[in-house]
């Protein structure tokens, strides 16, 4: 698999998980065990894996609502989700497109 693409695909793997494993450590420790060996195997650096993993769990915690911070905000503030998701939705997919395009080109210069 071509280094770009390697790191294209953990970015989107980690968006995903992020959405089932909401906790950052606890996403952490049940991934990296395995996406650190598959990226030696690549050839692209651990680096590259770990901007991938903050990058994607940044995002999915800005909107998930099994997030104990977003969902007790909004209810503080009393903003509907649907609202919270409409207001941050060009922003967040802005985001996720610039993420991508910069993780791409860690992994095939890095």
């Amino acid at each position: 698999m071509p280094k770009g693409l390697f790191g294209i695909f953990i970015y989107f793997m980690y968006f995903i998980m992020s959405f089932l494993i909401p906790s950052t450590s606890g996403l952490a420790s049940a991934t990296m065990a395995i996406v650190g060996p598959m990226a030696d195997f690549v050839g692209v650096q651990k680096h590259v894996v770990v901007t991938a993993f903050q990058s994607a769990s940044g995002i999915v915690n800005m909107i998930t609502p099994t997030s104990g911070v977003v969902m007790g905000t909004m209810a503080i503030s009393r903003l509907p989700y649907n609202k919270w998701i409409a207001f941050m939705a060009k922003f967040l997919g802005i985001l996720f497109v610039v993420n991508g395009i910069i993780i791409w080109i860690a992994a095939v210069v890095g």
